[in-house]
């Protein structure tokens, strides 16, 4: 499984090219310049959605992966295994169906694009295996076919599943580990050769709880989000809630923060580059849906305009805890959305005004909410 998948996901990242300019005209420059901070912009988008979506199969493989290993001894409930199966085949559902709507404004190139559809392609081969087994483990408790027919249906779904992985395999074998590094940073790919390294059959018999520090190459404290390397500069505490239709936008608290930018995090920021000190805003949002009919608000891409007088969009910045904006009944749910200051540091911000966004009608189209613009203070 980990030779099939590395064969298939490494590769290298094609950096957007600059052009050259020619000519004296300076609106052609200008043009040009404006082109390639755009294009520079949405590739290190479609690189961060790409990474996020990666960290987050990981995780889901980890769990399924220890789940199949510890019950290889043929010991479980066999409805617990179907449980199981359908409970993990869904949540890489869920992961893929959240990438796609990340990335569904964001044009993917190169061999970027080439491993982002090969990770598709595996986690939907995935999920297609564990649902299929599922679904003979239910005929078989059923007695709707016999242990022979139930045998040779598991082979056929694993043969398929082969298969596919082999497709996946040819699309590039000859690039290296460091060259994949480069692509997904190197706490990401300490990580993924975590995992899978655990369920080698090399591996599994020595495997211990060190196995991370004792890597040479392992170069932090294994964090793949950097907001955990947040430093606090102030916070505030804030009450208020913000009534939207049906679903109230409870506001929690504001901080800034500094963090050193380095080559794994690079990718994180727009204005700031290797070596910076970046200076960046969070607030925390509690987004409640009071009706029990699904609805939904996108908040996390409101704006803000500070005292500096510099207007800010959200930052490609990952949180902890995403603020989920499609709420399908009557839940809440909590999350951090964070700026990127230009003009402001982290302690001489002072105020800011958090444009809260239109809401539409999604029949009719017609405006429910008029933009509305509330002041924040230190």
């Amino acid at each position: 499984m980990k030779k099939l998948l590395i064969a298939t996901i490494t590769g290298t990242l094609l950096l957007g090219a600059c052009g050259n300019t020619s000519g004296n005209e300076e609106e052609k420059k200008q043009q040009t310049t404006t082109k390639t901070k755009s294009n520079k912009k949405e590739e290190k988008q479609y690189n961060k959605e790409l990474r996020n979506y990666l960290s987050m199969d990981l995780g889901s493989y980890e769990i399924i992966f220890n789940y199949i290993y510890s019950n290889q001894d043929g010991a479980a409930d066999p409805q617990d295994m179907i449980d199981a199966y359908k409970q993990y085949s869904n949540e890489l559902d869920e992961n893929l169906k959240l990438h796609k709507k990340n990335i569904k404004n964001i044009e993917g190139k190169g061999n970027a694009k080439i491993i982002n559809d090969s990770f598709i392609g595996l986690n939907e081969t995935f999920s297609e295996f564990l649902n299929g087994i599922a679904l003979e483990l239910e005929k078989f408790q059923s007695e709707e076919i016999t242990e022979d027919e139930f045998d040779k249906n598991i082979e056929d779904i694993q043969s398929e599943m082969e298969n596919k992985l082999n497709e996946y395999e040819n699309i590039d074998k000859d690039i290296s580990d460091d060259e994949f590094k480069k692509i997904i940073g190197s706490d990401l790919f300490n990580e993924y050769d975590r995992v899978f390294n655990k369920f080698s059959d090399d591996e599994i018999a020595d495997e211990t709880e060190n196995d991370v520090e004792d890597d040479e190459d392992y170069e932090s404290s294994g964090s793949m989000n950097v907001v955990d390397d947040f430093k606090e500069v102030k916070s505030e505490d804030i009450t208020y809630t913000q009534q939207v239709g049906s679903l109230n936008v409870n506001f929690k608290e504001m901080k800034t923060y500094t963090v050193k930018v380095t080559e794994e995090n690079e990718y994180e920021f727009e204005n700031y580059s290797v070596g910076d000190t970046a200076q960046v805003l969070g607030i925390e949002l509690e987004l409640e849906n009071t009706s029990d009919s699904p609805d939904e608000y996108y908040v996390d891409q409101a704006s803000i305009v500070t005292n500096n007088q510099e207007q800010i969009e959200p930052s490609m910045v990952t949180p902890n805890k995403i603020l989920k904006t499609d709420l399908k009944g009557k839940v809440k749910s909590s999350g951090m959305i964070y700026y990127e200051l230009e003009s402001s540091t982290a302690q001489d911000i002072t105020w800011l005004d958090f444009v809260l966004p239109e809401k539409f009608d999604d029949d009719t189209m017609d405006t429910t909410f008029e933009e509305k613009k509330l002041r924040l203070e230190f």
